[in-house]
């Protein structure tokens, strides 16, 4: 019965990293897009 506690509890911190992660890559895409915009825009 722990096991399957621990073993939810797990899986549930697996999908949350794995949602931050993904957040964190979108993030970084949309900022290194923004940047090289701005970039282009300036003609830098």
């Amino acid at each position: 019965m722990r096991c399957s506690h621990l073993n939810r509890a797990l899986v549930a911190n697996e999908k949350n990293a794995a949602k931050a992660e993904c957040l964190g890559l979108m993030f970084v895409c949309f900022w290194l897009g923004f940047r090289i915009s701005i970039s282009s825009y300036l003609g830098l």
